[in-house]
């Protein structure tokens, strides 16, 4: 009985093993989960991050040199942005930013790459697209974007700079393709 008794403890602590460790591996897979989310994603806007953008900027660059696809990159920055927090408070220019995340977002295709770098400042990454047809979405984005519109019964005129490089016809260096849609915008 002794014996019967003692393998049924046994057999129960390695059940409650089993399960505790199965509660502390899953507890510990979704923060880690939630940590890589943080590390790539924006708080605010969900949209990527600086780091995963330039991560996905520098695999496109690399991915030119296996399949020679050109890809565009567009830099917006929104006017005035620091005129309406100081005038209206940065709940108002939290909701702007969100406002202009999901514009942005729901203009542009499943592959491209739609990320926020900080402050007002987003980016977008184009594979498969020239300079000439990159123009063309700049402008459609920039219709999009530019337009009166209510926050909070906040009324603002949303007004954005835009500049945009291409790979390989305005630069074949990341940080300098970089710096020239800084230059455009």
């Amino acid at each position: 009985r002794a014996r019967n008794l003692l393998l049924w403890l046994c057999g129960l602590v390695l059940l409650i093993s089993i399960m505790v460790g199965g509660f502390v591996l899953r507890r510990v897979m979704k923060q880690s989960r939630e940590l890589e989310h943080k590390a790539l994603f924006d708080d605010l806007t969900g949209l990527p991050n600086r780091a995963l953008f330039f991560d996905r900027f520098r695999q496109a660059a690399l991915t030119y040199e296996d399949e020679p696809k050109p890809f565009s990159i567009v830099l917006v920055d929104l006017d005035r942005f620091k005129e309406i927090n100081d005038l209206h408070g940065h709940h108002i220019g939290d909701l702007l930013l969100k406002h202009v995340a999901q514009n942005i977002s729901a203009t542009m295709r499943r592959s491209d790459t739609v990320a926020r770098l900080g402050g007002d400042e987003f980016a977008l990454l184009l594979p498969g697209v020239t300079s000439g047809n990159a123009e063309v979405i700049v402008k459609k984005l920039h219709a999009t974007l530019c337009k009166r519109v209510s926050l909070d019964g906040i009324v603002l005129d949303v007004v954005a700079s835009m500049g945009v490089a291409s790979y390989p016809e305005h630069e074949m260096e990341v940080n300098r393709l970089l710096l020239k849609a800084d230059i455009a915008m």
